[in-house]
Formats: C-alpha cells, structure tokens, sequence
C-alpha cells in the first residue's frame, strides 16, 4: 500500500534479514528437507510474498476443503472448486483490516510494476491509459507540473 511492489518487497525483507517461512520453520527446530535450495539460507521469493498478499486468513477468514482425495487409494490432491470451498469469516481475530486488503487486492491486479532503476510505484501506475488506443501511459516520462 505504500508504493513498494513485491519484487521490492522481498528485496527489502532480504535485506532486512527476515527469516523466511522455511528459515523460520528451522530455526524454532522444524526439519525440512527441499530439494530446490540454491542459496546457503532460503531467501524470500515475489511467489511467497504474493501467497501472503492473497491470503485471506489475515482478515480472519478460515478456508478449509480445497482440495480432495477422490479415494483412500489415489493418494494424488484433486482440487475442488471454489464454490465447494468452506469458508468460515470472522473466524478468528484479523490482522489487518477488510478495507486494507481489498485495496491490496485491487493494486494486485493493476500493472503496477517499477522499472529496473525505480524502487516505488508511481500513484497512478497502471491506472492512466491514453484515450485514444487504451494503451498504458508510461507515469514515469510525465511531468506533472
């Protein structure tokens, strides 16, 4: 909400020395074995930034039944449809509030994304498009004043 993208986030939170989910889970003593692991720790990534953004247990909705089994003898996780999910609201207290998320909802869908040499978005990044072919308006190249 405060103009940084999820790529600028990670970058942060690495820089920072936040532990990452898998980092955290080791070091409270909670052994994971990943086969993907480049680094020495596991940084952060824009896919677990982004997870946290979409999840809607931090405004206090519960989801449980998203997947299924078809039977005891296909072990394989079959996706279910999201009509058929349970969903529980106000289930437990949120962390943050609905306003806020449906912002961060809204800005996730928006073009929003910084040029290499940028660490912020610009406000109307992927909301000003030309009127005449739709196309988006580069914000960064136009001076306001």
């Amino acid at each position: 909400m405060s103009g940084m993208g999820q790529t600028g986030i990670v970058n942060y939170l690495n820089d920072q020395g936040v532990l990452s989910f898998m980092e955290y889970k080791h070091s409270i003593g909670i052994n994971i074995q990943d086969s993907f692991k480049i680094h020495k720790q596991a940084e952060w990534s824009a896919m677990s930034v982004n997870r946290i953004l979409e999840n809607e247990v931090y405004i206090g909705t519960l989801i449980q039944g998203r997947h299924t089994i078809p039977n005891h003898k296909i072990k394989k996780f079959m996706d279910k449809p999201e009509k058929d999910w349970i969903r529980i609201e106000q289930n437990h207290e949120p962390i943050i509030t609905d306003p806020e998320f449906a912002l961060v909802q809204r800005l996730l869908g928006l073009d929003t994304r910084t040029s290499p040499n940028e660490e912020k978005v610009y406000p109307l990044s992927g909301l000003a498009v030309c009127g005449d072919c739709g196309a988006l308006i580069e914000i960064a190249k136009i001076s306001i004043f």
